[in-house]
C-alpha cells in the first residue's frame, strides 16, 4: 500500500558475527580460573616450609658417630673429563662423607679414588635377568664370571664380597630366592625410579623454579612396594636383608641430587679420620639408614635395643639379639633434637606390620616377640592441592629379635 514500508526492511540489522565483550566469553574464564589456580599452587609450593622443622642437634652421647654419604652413584661410560672429581666436589659441598660408586665393564676409578677429599668405595655393576646387582669386596673377574651366570652368592661370599640388588626388577619373581642364596641388601629408595605423578610432580617441577626443597617431593611419595617386599626378605627365618637408598641416575642429574637422599652409616666414635673400610663394615652390618635431609635434620637418630631400665645398648638397627626371659627388651627410637616437633611421627613395624606409633621425636616399647623390627620417621606437611600430609623421611634398618633356644634344644 501507498505509505507503507516494507518491515523487513525498517527492522534493524544485526550482525551475527558482531564481537561480545571479553567478560561475556566462557573461555576467557576458563583461562583465568585455571592461570589462577597455577598461580594459587605456585604460592602454595613456594611458602611450603623446607625443612619441614627447625630444631637444634643434641649430642647422643652413645659411642656412635654418623657418616653421611650417597650410595649408587653410577659410573657413565664413557666418562665425560672431569666428572669425577666434579662429583667428589658436589659431595664435599654437600657435607658428606663418602660416596659409593657403581661402576660396569673394564672402567676404574681405584686410582682416582685415592686423591678424593672423602672416601669412596667402588662396587661392580652386573646385570642379571632380575635386575641390577652392585657387588663389592671381590674382583670384577670373579664377579662378572661366577655370579652373572646363574644369581647365586655362595662364591661371592666365600671370597669376601657381598651383592645388594640396586635395580630388581618388578615383574620377575626369582627375586623371592635371593634372600636364601645370600643377598646381602635391597635397594629401597632410588632417585631414578621414584617418579612423582599428579601432585607430587607439580611440586617438584615448581620446587625445581623456585630453588626450594620441594624439588625433591617425588622422594617424598613412600615406596610402599619396595617396602614390603623388604618386609618378605626379612621375615623368612633365618635372612638378614640390609635396606639400601641410592641414586641410579646418571650423568649431571645425579650429581646435582647427590644429597637428596643420604645414606646414615653408624660408626664407633673415635678419632678418625673414617676412610673406605670403615664405611664398607657399616654398610655390610646393616648400620645404616636412609634419610631425605631436605625435609628436616636425619643424623642425630638412634635405633636401638636395650634392657629395659637400662641405657646402655644391646643392639643397634642391622644387628640381632636374643630374647631372654629374665632380661626384659625395649626398643628405642630416638632423634636427638631439641626442641622435640609436634609434627613429628614415629612407626615401629614388625615384619612388615606397624604395631606401635608415637607422637615426637621419641619411641619406647617393650618387646617379646621374635621378628625384624624398623621404624619409620615421618613429619607432617602441607600438602597440595589443599590439607596436610604425613611424609616419612627416616627409613631405619631392622633390629633382628632372635627366639629363646628352647630347653634342651644343641
Amino acid at each position: 500500500m501507498p505509505g507503507t514500508q516494507d518491515p523487513i526492511l525498517t527492522e534493524p540489522i544485526v550482525n551475527r558475527y558482531q564481537r561480545k565483550p571479553f567478560w561475556k566469553k566462557w573461555p576467557v574464564w576458563f583461562v583465568l580460573l585455571v592461570l589462577a589456580v597455577v598461580a594459587w599452587i605456585a604460592i602454595r609450593v613456594a611458602l611450603m616450609p623446607y625443612p619441614a622443622f627447625a630444631a637444634r642437634v643434641r649430642d647422643a652421647g652413645d659411642g656412635w658417630r654418623v657418616l653421611r654419604g650417597a650410595f649408587h652413584l653410577p659410573v657413565p661410560e664413557p666418562r665425560p673429563d672431569g666428572w669425577f672429581p666434579r662429583a667428589c666436589k658436589r659431595a664435599f659441598q654437600a657435607d658428606l662423607d663418602f660416596i659409593v660408586f657403581t661402576q660396569s665393564g673394564k672402567a676404574t676409578l681405584r686410582s682416582e679414588a685415592a686423591d678424593s677429599p672423602i672416601a669412596v668405595l667402588v662396587m661392580q655393576a652386573v646385570e642379571t635377568p632380575v635386575g641390577l646387582l652392585a657387588c663389592g669386596g671381590v674382583d670384577r673377574r670373579l664377579v662378572e664370571d661366577e655370579l652373572a651366570a646363574d644369581n647365586r652368592f655362595e662364591r661371592l661370599e666365600r671370597f669376601g664380597g657381598w651383592a645388594v640388588a640396586v635395580s630388581p626388577e618388578e615383574e620377575s619373581r626369582p627375586w623371592r630366592g635371593w634372600a636364601e642364596e645370600g643377598l646381602d641388601g635391597l635397594e629401597v629408595l632410588d632417585v631414578e625410579t621414584q617418579a612423582g605423578t599428579g601432585w607430587t610432580g607439580v611440586a617438584a617441577w615448581l620446587g625445581g623454579l623456585f630453588g626450594s626443597g620441594a624439588r625433591w617431593s617425588e622422594l617424598e611419595l613412600r615406596p610402599g612396594s619396595m617396602l614390603a617386599r623388604w618386609d618378605d626378605y626379612n621375615r623368612r627365618a633365618g635372612a638378614r636383608v640390609a635396606g639400601y637408598c641410592g641414586l641410579g641416575a646418571l650423568g649431571d642429574e645425579a650429581i646435582e641430587a647427590l644429597d637428596s637422599v643420604v645414606t646414615h652409616v653408624l660408626v664407633r666414635d673415635g678419632l678418625g679420620p673414617y676412610g673406605p673400610r670403615d664405611v664398607e663394615r657399616a654398610l655390610r652390618a646393616g648400620h645404616h639408614y636412609c634419610g631425605l635431609p631436605h625435609l628436616g635434620e636425619t643424623s642425630p637418630f638412634r635405633f636401638l635395643a636395650v634392657e629395659r631400665g637400662k641405657e646402655s645398648s644391646l643392639a643397634v638397627m642391622g644387628d640381632s639379639v636374643k630374647i631372654d626371659p629374665g632380661r626384659p627388651l625395649e626398643l628405642k627410637a630416638v632423634l636427638h633434637i631439641e626442641p622435640g616437633p609436634e609434627n613429628l611421627v614415629m612407626h615401629l613395624f614388625l615384619d612388615g606390620v606397624e604395631i606401635a606409633r608415637q607422637a615426637g621425636p621419641r619411641l619406647a616399647h617393650e618387646i617379646d616377640r621374635a621378628g625384624a623390627y624398623r621404624v619409620e620417621v615421618g613429619v607432617e606437611t602441607d600438602a597440595l592441592p589443599l590439607g596436610r600430609q604425613e611424609r616419612i623421611f627416616i627409613f631405619s634398618n631392622p633390629i633382628y629379635v632372635l627366639a629363646e633356644k628352647p630347653a634342651g634344644a644343641g
